[in-house]
């Protein structure tokens, strides 16, 4: 009996598909911070793209309400903790802690003077 020649073998399977969509894809997310005199502040912001599942796509607003002179609150502003990525999505406004109207304005602030298009 003759065999046939082997037949070629249908088109390969299709890839997997990823578990979820690439970062680029996805839209971002804009996070408003309002913080008065708060050494916190700094270490909740590094805190937030640390645990982010895709850091490329935060942004944060965030309206320091603090002594602008001298070392008074320098920890309050000292964002040096974030990584180079992560600290080039930070947009920072810088008011005196003696004009602040709470919170509430400084996130007005942040609303119509940081947030873009995210």
């Amino acid at each position: 009996p003759s065999s046939s020649p082997p037949t070629a073998s249908a088109s390969p399977p299709p890839p997997a598909a990823s578990a979820s969509p690439p970062a680029a894809s996805l839209p971002s997310i804009f996070v408003s911070v309002a913080s008065y005199r708060d050494p916190e502040a700094p270490h909740t912001i590094r805190s937030l793209f640390a645990q982010a599942e895709s850091p490329s796509r935060v942004y944060v607003g965030v309206c320091f309400q603090c002594a602008l002179d001298g070392d008074e609150d320098a920890d309050c502003l000292d964002l040096s903790l974030l990584r180079p990525e992560w600290a080039a999505n930070v947009r920072v406004l810088r008011l005196p802690w003696r004009e602040a109207k709470g919170p509430v304005w400084a996130r007005f602030l942040i609303q119509r003077r940081l947030l873009r298009d995210e």
